[in-house]
């Protein structure tokens, strides 16, 4: 048989396997996952089709294969060639002319399988586990390189490390760690299953939330969404300093390391923490409630960048050392009394004095509430030392605020000569009632002595902490959860409860439709009338406040005006006198608010026979076309609100009152289309999966 031209051979594959030919890498497997520039090999077989080279000859009648079997009359036969182009033999292959010997050709047909093996490497970690595009498939070009041929019967190849990330700085950062909260751009290490370290880039945009999640790691991840850019590879015995992270330039300098972030502390807006070098703080609002919560620790997970922002850098400690240096502190005068255990507590603002040496003591000043609870109690002692690299507990409720010399009285708080008088006579005292008989801006008089006659006045801390002032009085321990110091007072006025109709302005063009708990279709600024009371008939407006707080407005009872939790909900606007005419909630949206939205229409294309899609006519030249999708951006009105059984895509706005919400990418758009994600009702947390702020509508 004749084999398969060395000229055809080259043509297909580029060169012949031979000595010279690289080792393979290892095989191709499913059962692996591979990402960008993983080498493979696979083995593929080439079938040919061999055609026999003959001529023919005379042969006696009756041999074998002779055409006559008469004996003695002469026939002829077909045998095969011993050297092409001699006596009339020619060998041909496809209408290729063979050159080489083929001594065992038979007068048959026959075909042979060549075994050729390759090396690939991964191009798009997006594809290369996609058993559609395998080496060796038809769409291999789009994940893997196919690149030279190699020689399987030698060791296997160790695949080459990748170019470095970075020649100026090879380090490694630290390692990615599951769970982590990744910001937009931030860098990891990954080790692959080569063992090469190799460093990737979290991906910017709404992607960058997916970052710390398993199903989305460049390495062993299987899903088909990528967040990580891979950059090169690094080495791992050199840490890569902070200041060379992507972004770290932008960070400020803030000094001393805040205290650690510890699960369960009462956390409120402002507060600021410190992990690895970075410090977040507490975000504003609404959002600043998640900081004590479980699942938004500052960089553990990816809720973490809803509640805290990193703000900057910090090294040391701003606590003092054991061997404080006086000379970095400000001399504050005489010191005060030194810290003792206190069964009724220190204040906010209080002083004392602790650790020094003979002349110079260091003066501490008491943290506001609640860390203020902690600062008489036993273990709360400034100045100790950490434990072991565990910060004392003092730092929870004291703060460093400089040094002294010499002494001055106690400073117990509140000293009365310091305070200043509220004038208007003295509030009501204090009465034990449910959580809602106070409220935020409330004020209190404490007398504290009766000749000569001194009160002092304590004011009601805004919601939550509103809902502590009718349960505990402002002189009892705890009692500073729900009052502050206000100043001083003398002679007598009347209660204050709130609201105070006599201080409320009066709206004299009448009062808005009464509050309903029924109604669920309040919008951010819509007004409200609340009856206080009906003889004399007195009522007082609230207006529903911005998101997103919005959605409270619609939640019946539990958030009405002047209960503990209205002020989530309800601000108050003035009192109001008569009545007018009804004003819908919603107040119907007057103006005009639009986005440009991509419409897909289908259109008619010429195209070449073989491209996707592609049919061609019978007709002779064929007339070949295909339908193609066409995106035409569209001025489109934004629609209010959340609809339930819209089909949501990318690009989709919506607005609740004048706030504007777009759509996010795939997948996170499949989100839009379900209730829970509703960003009128949703928390934040939720809703920011699947839609984001878009600006606002015009009035």
């Amino acid at each position: 048989m004749l084999y398969k031209s060395v000229a055809l051979t080259t043509f297909l594959f580029g060169t012949v396997a031979n000595a010279v030919d690289p080792a393979c890498y290892a095989t191709f497997s499913t059962s692996k996952s591979y990402t960008d520039s993983d080498p493979v090999s696979i083995i593929s077989y080439v079938t040919t089709e061999l055609e026999c080279c003959t001529k023919s000859v005379t042969c006696s009648g009756g041999s074998s294969g002779c055409s006559s079997t008469t004996v003695g009359t002469d026939g002829t036969k077909k045998v095969g060639c011993t050297v092409e182009g001699t006596d009339g033999c020619t060998c041909t292959d496809n209408g290729t002319t063979d050159t080489y010997n083929n001594p065992s050709c038979k007068d048959t047909e026959s075909e042979v399988q060549t075994e050729v093996a390759n090396n690939y490497n991964c191009i798009d970690q997006l594809w290369c586990n996609d058993p559609g595009r395998q080496p060796g498939t038809l769409y291999e070009g789009t994940a893997w390189t196919k690149k030279e041929v190699c020689d399987s019967s030698l060791a296997t190849a160790a695949p080459a490390e990748p170019a470095r990330w970075d020649t100026s700085t090879p380090g490694c950062p630290a390692a990615w760690e599951s769970g982590e909260s990744y910001a937009e751009g931030e860098i990891a290490t990954f080790e692959d299953s080569n063992g090469f370290s190799l460093v990737y880039q979290c991906a910017k945009g709404a992607n960058h939330l997916f970052c710390g999640n398993d199903a989305y790691n460049p390495i062993t991840g299987q899903s088909n969404l990528k967040v990580w850019t891979s950059l090169g590879s690094c080495d791992i015995s050199i840490v890569l300093p902070l200041s060379d992270y992507p972004g770290y330039e932008a960070l400020t300098d803030e000094g001393g390391c805040p205290n650690e972030y510890e699960a369960g502390e009462p956390y409120v807006s402002g507060d600021k923490v410190s992990r690895e070098g970075l410090v977040y703080e507490c975000k504003s609002g609404s959002l600043g409630l998640h900081c004590p919560q479980a699942g938004y620790e500052p960089g553990e997970g990816i809720a973490s960048a809803e509640a805290w922002t990193v703000i900057g850098t910090c090294s040391g400690t701003i606590g003092p050392t054991s061997s404080p240096s006086f000379d970095a502190l400000t001399l504050v005068g005489g010191c005060p009394d030194e810290w003792e255990t206190k069964a009724d507590g220190y204040e906010e603002g209080d002083l004392v004095s602790g650790t020094g040496d003979d002349e110079y003591k260091l003066v501490y000043s008491c943290g506001v509430w609640p860390q203020s609870g902690w600062c008489g109690q036993a273990g709360y002692e400034p100045g100790l030392e950490d434990i072991q690299g565990v910060p004392a507990p003092w730092k929870d409720a004291w703060t460093v605020v400089g040094y002294c010399a010499g002494s001055i009285g106690p400073t117990s708080s509140p000293t009365f000569d310091e305070i200043e008088d509220i004038g208007s006579g003295c509030p009501s005292t204090w009465e034990a009632g449910s959580n809602t008989k106070y409220e935020e801006g409330d004020m209190v008089s404490v007398e504290v002595s009766d000749s000569p006659a001194r009160s002092i006045v304590f004011e009601c801390r805004g919601w939550p902490f509103s809902g502590f002032c009718g349960q505990l009085s402002p002189t009892v321990f705890g009692g500073d959860q729900g009052w502050k110091l206000k100043g001083s007072c003398s002679g007598s006025v009347g209660p204050t409860s709130s609201p105070s109709f006599d201080k409320l302005t009066v709206d004299t063009d009448g009062c808005p439709q009464d509050w309903s708990a029924s109604t669920t279709d309040y919008e951010a600024g819509d007004l409200v009338s609340y009856v206080v009371s009906t003889s004399p008939e007195r009522k007082i407006i609230y207006k529903c406040r911005d998101w997103p707080n919005t959605g409270y407005c619609n939640q019946g009872a539990g958030f009405e005006p002047t209960t503990m939790y209205g002020p989530m909900a309800w601000d108050l606007v003035s009192a109001c006198s008569g009545t007018t005419a009804p004003t819908d909630a919603p107040t119907p949206y007057t103006g005009t608010c639009t986005y440009q939205k991509g419409v897909v229409t289908q259109e008619t294309q010429s195209c070449t026979n073989g491209q996707t899609g592609c049919t061609c006519t019978t007709a002779d030249p064929p007339v070949c076309s295909r339908k193609v999708d066409v995106t035409t951006p569209t001025t489109t009105p934004v629609d209010n609100g959340w609809q339930s059984g819209e089909d949501y895509v990318q690009g989709d706005v919506i607005r609740i009152g004048l706030q504007r919400y777009e759509c996010r990418e795939w997948p996170n758009y499949l989100w839009c289309r379900q209730a829970a994600y509703d960003p009128e009702t949703a928390d934040r947390a939720t809703w920011s999966q699947a839609w984001r702020e878009d600006g606002q509508c015009p009035p």
